[in-house]
């Protein structure tokens, strides 16, 4: 794919972002083990969407997009924990899909419930229970695979995450929201999502359109770094639409990953 190829196919995936608050998924049975890798992943992005989106809607920043974005989370959410309960084959791997189905139900009532920041606290006390039981149901996939390819996509899939990740901590912080580790975790979730962008640029096994999305990825974290130094109403609007566009490259480059690996 060329380069304005490339920027059609962002742009379009960027309005279905704004139209629907996530892009067109359309919800199906798991077919593969690198399907289930990249969708595993993806919930364990939606716990920090979610989140991010609730913090959005106290803050005011794209109110209506920001409630469409929370609502659609938490329905791909439910949708996918079916998807994957049902690939589950193994022991190990029923185990860490009932970790899941055991944390979500008390993090979904809260984020569906009135939003103030008695709620945002108890979200960013949980959350991370849940990110951890959805990673460890990645890294069973992966394991479940044991092919190079699985772990590009969860690598990959993991950006999504930390792009999530990074504008929550920015919009809690902007909402007034303190804590211990807020400032650390998310200094944390930058530098990891830098040597992440590093690791898949230097993979042997990228293709020429995996190549050119990975540099452009890269010029837009550039950008994102900056924006994260501001602070206002602005900035705010900025930055949501920069983790946007990050988790625009970053589903589509866990897509073409999951493509190498179902056609070895």
């Amino acid at each position: 794919m060329n380069k304005t190829g490339s920027y059609i196919t962002i742009i379009s995936l960027m309005i279905a972002f704004f139209i629907t608050g996530f892009p067109t998924i359309a919800s199906a049975e798991i077919q593969t083990v690198a399907e289930a890798i990249n969708k595993s992943g993806r919930q364990r992005m939606l716990t920090q969407r979610i989140v991010r989106a609730y913090a959005q809607i106290g803050l005011k920043v794209k109110r209506r997009e920001s409630e469409k974005m929370l609502k659609g989370a938490v329905k791909l959410f439910d949708e996918q924990l079916e998807e994957l309960t049902a690939f589950a084959l193994t022991a190990k791997l029923k185990k860490r899909v009932k970790k899941v189905h055991q944390l979500w139900p008390a993090l979904k009532k809260t984020a569906t419930g009135k939003v103030n920041k008695a709620g945002a606290s108890k979200l960013l006390d949980t959350n991370d229970d849940l990110l951890k039981a959805c990673h460890q149901l990645v890294l069973e996939f992966q394991d479940f695979s044991g092919a190079k390819s699985g772990r590009l996509i969860n690598i990959a899939g993991r950006q999504r995450m930390l792009s999530q990740r990074i504008s929550k901590f920015y919009m809690l912080k902007e909402w007034g929201l303190k804590g211990a580790g807020l400032t650390s975790d998310s200094d944390q979730a930058f530098t990891e999502f830098r040597g992440a962008l590093i690791t898949l640029q230097e993979s042997e096994l990228n293709t020429k359109r995996i190549s050119l999305a990975l540099t452009g990825a890269g010029e837009h974290f550039d950008d994102f770094q900056t924006m994260l130094g501001l602070t206002g109403t602005g900035a705010r609007i900025k930055v949501s639409e920069k983790a946007e566009l990050l988790l625009t490259y970053f589903n589509r480059i866990t897509g073409m990953y999951q493509e190498l690996a179902d056609n070895q």
